[in-house]
């Protein structure tokens, strides 16, 4: 039976990622064009590299979000019906999609990220790595870890909220966009007060060296609890609510 669902779990994330292929190849390209372009006519100017590879991560970071509204597009080209009648639950429709498009924001950002790295090393006008100091760099290199970690979850919420209100927009049969903007926006307010009173009751009592990496767990847990259970009245009103 397990082995039942994760092969339908597979087949559905290999669809998704088909869909996104195209995207990927946009932000990898785009990536590795910049990276060459700076390299070859920029030269050292620090600023201008920053400010480039800075909109690129913006594209591989927005690009998600945008990707994920096409749940909402899938019922007017009916595909979403093609979906439903399979023997698969909302958990497996949503559940695929989201690990598609969370695979989409690992990939550019991590591309992003290798290929700004790669820009600074060779831009560099010596060696770096000559004055480097693994004692002083690996507890930031932790805190850094954490911080991407937390934007993954972060990804993952507004994933979440952007299929909860294409799904309740769903449900009415008039004003359908209208109220899929209305609920994303009133399930950001929402939620985001709920994070707040979470972080809130937090006690800060921790030794100095240690409190960024306390308080990312903290903020990696809060968010990722919050994002679980949009996610799973998402699926909950799917399941229940919207009709073939």
């Amino acid at each position: 039976m397990l082995a039942k669902s994760l092969t339908r779990f597979g087949a559905l994330y290999k669809k998704q990622m088909r869909e996104m292929a195209p995207e990927m190849v946009v932000i990898g390209g785009a990536a590795v064009l910049v990276s060459l372009v700076l390299y070859l006519k920029v030269g050292s100017i620090p600023m201008a590299v920053a400010i480039a590879m800075f909109m690129v991560m913006g594209l591989a970071f927005f690009l998600p979000i945008v990707s994920s509204f096409r749940l909402g597009q899938e019922w007017n080209n009916h595909t979403i019906y093609l979906m439903m009648s399979l023997p698969v639950g909302g958990s497996m429709i949503l559940g695929s999609r989201l690990a598609a498009l969370l695979t989409q924001y690992v990939f550019g950002t991590l591309i992003v990220g290798i290929c700004g790295l790669l820009l600074v090393i060779g831009l560099a006008p010596e060696p770096i790595y000559n004055d480097l100091d693994l004692d002083l760099i690996l507890p930031y290199l932790d805190i850094a870890v954490l911080l991407y970690l937390v934007t993954i979850a972060w990804m993952g919420y507004l994933i979440s909220v952007s299929f909860f209100s294409q799904i309740i927009g769903k449900l009415v049969s008039r004003f359908s966009g209208l109220v899929t903007i209305v609920t994303f926006f009133a399930t950001l307010w929402l939620s985001g007060k709920v994070m707040g009173l979470m972080l809130g009751q937090q006690h800060t009592a921790i030794p100095a060296p240690d409190l960024m990496a306390q308080l990312l767990w903290i903020l990696l847990g809060v968010i990722a609890l919050v994002a679980a259970v949009i996610m799973a009245l998402s699926i909950w009103v799917y399941n229940r609510r919207v009709e073939l």
